[in-house]
């Protein structure tokens, strides 16, 4: 049922135990146009206590730009402004990144070079490509994790039938730390695609289905605060509304 009630309350009972420390993650899966977003932002609407929220957008324009909805994120963060100079973004970045768990200018370094700003103030890393990725990955999860020690955080990454491969590595070191940390971390995404840690602990999977046609009419019957439609009307609906 899109949205239903069984749907908000798995969700919210995710969150509780998120907010208890117990982190979890919730695969929701469906057709397109089927309310996965709309779903999402129900929860962000209903959760009344204090939180930090993280959002992740994939595009299927950005299917071969390593780390692009974390580099979009991370951006909106720091608050880069169009007219920015290297030096301003730099000092947005390096304020964004305070009270992470990493050393402020090794991570400034790496996200300085990930959102192709220069590095010069920052000491060389000397690092070979694949241990900078790594580092990267590292110093991403380790923010992730920094958000969480100020109270829970919901995190939610969209359309990841659509994600790039390093981001999807990301995700792979990400999905088993959840646990330890008071987030929930919702991923939603087309049938398509195969979650690879569906089976993993903390992790439910929720897959959303179109109305039944005995469902659409209770649907039809709320929005119309219980006036009686003519028959034809009512068909209508139900056949052109799915």
């Amino acid at each position: 049922r899109v949205g239903g009630e069984e749907e908000r309350t798995l969700l919210e009972r995710c969150g509780e135990k998120a907010r208890r420390g117990d982190g979890h993650v919730v695969l929701i899966g469906g057709p397109a146009g089927i309310g996965k977003s709309r779903l999402v932002e129900g929860l962000r609407e209903r959760v009344a206590e204090p939180h930090t929220a993280l959002h992740y957008q994939c595009s299927p324009y950005h299917l071969n730009s390593p780390l692009h909805p974390f580099i979009e994120q991370i951006e909106g963060t720091a608050g880069f402004a169009r007219d920015d100079t290297a030096d301003q973004r730099l000092d947005k970045l390096e304020a964004a990144l305070r009270g992470a768990t990493a050393p402020i200018a090794e991570s400034a370094a790496l996200f300085a070079t990930l959102l192709s700003l220069p590095t010069e103030r920052y000491p060389p890393l000397h690092l070979s490509p694949q241990k900078q990725k790594e580092k990267t990955l590292e110093a991403l999860i380790a923010q992730v994790g920094s958000q969480a020690l100020g109270g829970p955080v919901l995190m939610v990454v969209e359309d990841v039938h659509w994600i790039d491969p390093t981001s999807q590595e990301l995700l792979e070191l990400l999905v088993p730390k959840i646990r330890v940390f008071p987030i929930l971390l919702v991923l939603t995404y087309r049938l398509e695609y195969e979650p690879p840690w569906a089976e993993q602990p903390g992790v439910t999977g929720m897959r959303l289905s179109r109305l039944g046609r005995h469902e659409g009419a209770q649907l039809i019957d709320t929005v119309t605060d219980g006036k009686a439609l003519p028959p034809e009307v009512r068909d209508e609906i139900l056949s052109r509304t799915d």
